[in-house]
């Protein structure tokens, strides 16, 4: 998909090892613009049609989350817990999922097994909806404590004290 001198996007498509013709045979020169086999152009609005078989998208989508759950998750997460055995435990349940939200369910199991808190699936932000896209954070700075076994709040960001929708969840009231 390119884009033209108009920055439309614009396919071209001919048969591979093959010279586009310079002319019709019939009607002399060839539109470039006119979607068709001798102009190679494609009809992006009207003639593609995008086939996706959900079963093997959903198998594709279980694997890679869980590819990344594994390489993303908090190696004190990781103790004691064997990544490889809760997708084997798992993975013959894919058969039975017909929709993403089953995905998502699915997927959520098996981060609960991790037993950390804040793991989970979500469908992405539709178009239109209220969120930018970007995973929110609770507007803190930590750093691990050894000696008390656990994380200590080095800094809490302020945001904007006069108007609370853009105060981070930490400096909330309530």
């Amino acid at each position: 998909v390119l884009l033209d001198e108009g920055g439309e996007r614009v396919l071209r498509a001919f048969e591979a090892g093959a010279k586009p013709p310079d002319e019709d045979e019939d009607e002399g020169e060839i539109d470039p613009d006119r979607p068709g086999d001798l102009s190679g152009l494609v009809d992006l609005d009207g003639r593609v049609v995008l086939e996706v078989d959900l079963r093997r998208e959903w198998a594709q989508m279980f694997h890679e989350a869980w590819a990344a759950t594994e390489a993303k998750v908090h190696p004190s997460v990781l103790e004691g817990v064997d990544m490889a055995a809760i997708r084997e435990a798992y993975s013959p349940l894919l058969g039975r999922v017909n929709c993403l939200h089953e995905l998502l369910d699915l997927l959520g199991e098996m981060q609960a097994e991790l037993g950390a808190s804040h793991a989970g699936a979500a469908p992405a932000e539709e178009e239109g909806g209220d969120g930018d896209g970007m995973q929110g954070f609770l507007g803190a700075e930590t750093e691990w404590d050894a000696g008390a076994g656990g994380w200590r709040l080095t800094r809490c960001l302020r945001g904007l004290p006069w108007d609370e929708r853009f105060a981070p969840p930490l400096a909330r009231a309530g």
